[in-house]
């Protein structure tokens, strides 16, 4: 009997066994305000902030490469879900968007202490923007007996500034395991910020019947980014209008541990 109502108990807590229902927008509203009527009052305001929160477009990375998209929980994915299993997961997924906002944030406040830390004089050159690569394909272009050997990368700019310049290393690592090929490169070129672009490397040219004595056509690239720099125009960022000057004192306060130690990397003096 004892085992009997505990289990009468639990199965009361969870919305006597209800599942929510996305067969239709209406019947989800009755499900999310049914869920909200079975917790108390503080939950319940939770609940629905939550949901909402689910509901809404956020920011994540992307499923292939680096980089960043837009995406949006279709509500049907919580149908035939019990009302205990909806709560925890719009919980949880409130909980990632909060981590996740707090990395872009932390990204940003990266910028705006190096545009800081240059408008202040303490910073000759602004390398350390957030820049990501990932390589596409190498390839050989053969013409004429000759053997043109590249890489092609593609760049992600996800700082909120223009760059001029972008240095990385790329190592070549063959198939069997032998000796790596390591080139460091240096792109004079726009990039964009919060955009994407394709480059390539020039590793070297060879005769037609010379180049799979030199390099693994079966091999990997790897590709390390060293540092990126901003372009002129983006120097006049330096200057800090009104809204990045805000900006840094909001996410400052937010994120005090971090901006102490961006100051100290960065050389800017509180």
């Amino acid at each position: 009997m004892k085992y009997m109502i505990l289990g009468i108990i639990a199965f009361l807590l969870v919305g006597c066994g209800e599942k929510f229902d996305a067969s239709t927008d209406k019947m989800a509203k009755i499900s999310m305000e049914r869920i909200a009527k079975n917790l108390p009052d503080d939950e319940a305001s939770q609940f629905l902030k939550d949901f909402e929160i689910y509901t809404q477009p956020y920011m994540d990375f992307c499923d292939e490469g680096p980089g960043d998209c837009s995406f949006t929980n279709n509500v049907e994915s919580l149908h035939g879900e019990s009302d205990s299993a909806v709560v925890d997961i719009v919980a949880e997924h409130r909980e990632y968007v909060k981590k996740m906002n707090a990395y872009y944030d932390e990204q940003e406040l990266r910028n705006l202490v190096a545009m800081a830390a240059k408008a202040q004089g303490n910073l000759n050159d602004i390398w350390n923007i957030p820049v990501t690569a990932k390589v596409v394909t190498g390839n050989w272009n053969d013409a004429k007996g000759i053997v043109e050997y590249a890489v092609e990368y593609e760049i992600n700019n996800t700082s909120y500034v223009d760059l001029s310049y972008v240095k990385m290393k790329v190592t070549h690592t063959p198939s069997n395991g032998g000796e790596k090929r390591i080139s460091r490169a240096e792109f004079a070129r726009y990039f964009k910020a919060q955009k994407k672009s394709l480059v390539r490397d020039y590793l070297g040219y060879f005769k037609g019947d010379e180049v799979d004595k030199v390099v693994d056509r079966e091999g990997t690239f790897n590709i390390t980014i060293i540092g990126a720099k901003p372009t002129p125009e983006s120097y006049g960022m330096v200057e800090m209008g009104n809204h990045e000057k805000q900006r840094l004192v909001v996410l400052s306060s937010l994120y005090p541990g971090e901006y102490e130690a961006l100051c100290e990397e960065f050389g800017y003096e509180i």
